[in-house]
């Protein structure tokens, strides 16, 4: 998706309808990305150590996530 219409998608003004059909037509498929675990430290805010940014020692991607 370009830079302009993931912009449109996150505009509270773009109606929740037209973003997802935005996304589900110029959005990438998840084949595209290559996936990893990560941490759960990842996902809490109060986590900010540098070492959150390093690779984890199992450097294989995740499973199938979808």
């Amino acid at each position: 998706m370009r830079p302009s219409s993931a912009a449109l998608t996150a505009d509270p003004a773009t109606l929740k309808e037209r973003a997802e059909q935005m996304v589900l037509l110029q959005g990438e498929p998840t084949e595209a990305f290559e996936w990893f675990k990560v941490d759960r430290a990842i996902g809490n805010v109060r986590d900010q150590s540098p070492e959150l940014i390093k690779p984890s020692a199992a450097e294989h991607p995740a499973p199938d996530l979808f």
